[in-house]
């Protein structure tokens, strides 16, 4: 268990302990930049989608 002061450090550590460097991580590209960048800090590989703009979802149909 981590105690942390943000979203941001809650992320990092997270992402800390579940990702590999170069694990690939999808997000939508509609997020807050602290979800993407915690990726890249922790050395995974980002993969941003376009999101459905009904659900603000990642779209399945637009993933490549």
């Amino acid at each position: 268990m981590y105690a942390v002061n943000s979203g941001k450090a809650a992320l990092h550590v997270s992402y800390l302990s579940i990702l590999k460097p170069g694990n690939e991580v999808i997000v939508p590209a509609f997020t807050f930049i602290a979800t993407m960048s915690m990726v890249i800090y922790t050395q995974g590989k980002l993969t941003s989608v376009d999101i459905n703009h009904e659900t603000f979802l990642i779209d399945p149909m637009n993933m490549k």
